[in-house]
């Protein structure tokens, strides 16, 4: 979410500016309008405010910007999903992000997090020991950081990696080496061609591996998509390292 918000700050930012990042507790009260308008409860918050002096935003571009694939960006600039997903994260914490922007005066994204007044269980233990694998595994997502530090992580988990950034490279990768993948991981939400059209045509192809889905939309999937029905497993959005090696594994290994 947050690097999101920094990329955006800083390609509004196109003439040079300062990019201020500032954290707060704030109490909303029973009558704040963010309340009805975010659909949120009232309480404590944790703020994180992300502000830049670049080129702003119009009222009509405020009232769009958490649509999916809605974009003021020049082609190969990026698709528009990176805030309804960072949108998303953060409803599914019971927070919100507040957008203030005008033309020319910059804009503030400050996200907001409800205060736990619950302790940790028990403390965080990392896992000593990962689970590997030497498969080759056909990484599709359009989004080129996402994309990125998904192969970064596939590779320390010692599996050979390629990438496609749409559906339409992801066959064609997967006509070329079919016989060498052993898992294709997908995203769902793609421009073009999206990945449940990517999942049948992969299915129609007689392809022998695995597909796993992973998506920071599980919940919201259009009308007719069930990718249960074609997939082999679905990984959440965002993941960690644990949890992607342990989801390929049970998926290789044939553990489902």
């Amino acid at each position: 979410v947050f690097l999101n918000l920094l990329i955006n700050a800083f390609q509004a930012n196109k003439n040079g500016g300062e990019i201020t990042v500032k954290t707060f507790l704030e109490d909303i009260a029973e009558h704040d309008n963010r309340l009805t308008v975010h659909s949120v409860e009232q309480g404590t918050y944790v703020a994180v405010e992300v502000k830049d002096h670049g080129i702003g935003m119009n009222k009509e571009t405020l009232t769009r910007i958490f649509e999916p694939f809605y974009t003021t960006k020049q082609k190969d600039g990026g698709y528009g999903l990176g805030l309804a997903s960072a949108y998303g994260v953060i409803k599914r914490h019971g927070g919100f992000i507040h957008v203030e922007s005008a033309p020319d005066r910059g804009s503030v994204f400050t996200v907001y997090i409800p205060r736990s007044s619950e302790k940790p269980l028990q403390e965080y233990e990392p896992s000593k020991s990962l689970a590997t694998g030497n498969e080759l595994i056909l990484l599709v997502d359009d989004e080129t950081v996402v994309r990125k530090t998904a192969q970064q992580m596939l590779e320390r988990l010692g599996y050979k990696v390629l990438c496609a950034s749409d559906g339409d490279e992801a066959l064609s990768l997967l006509d070329r080496h079919k016989e060498e993948i052993s898992l294709v991981m997908l995203d769902m939400i793609m421009p073009g061609m999206d990945g449940g059209e990517v999942m049948k045509k992969i299915r129609q192809r007689d392809f022998g591996g695995k597909v796993l889905v992973s998506s920071g939309f599980i919940h919201s999937w259009p009308v007719g998509w069930n990718p249960k029905v074609l997939s082999d497993g679905i990984l959440k959005k965002p993941y960690t390292m644990t949890k992607l090696a342990q989801k390929l594994r049970e998926l290789l290994d044939g553990e489902q």
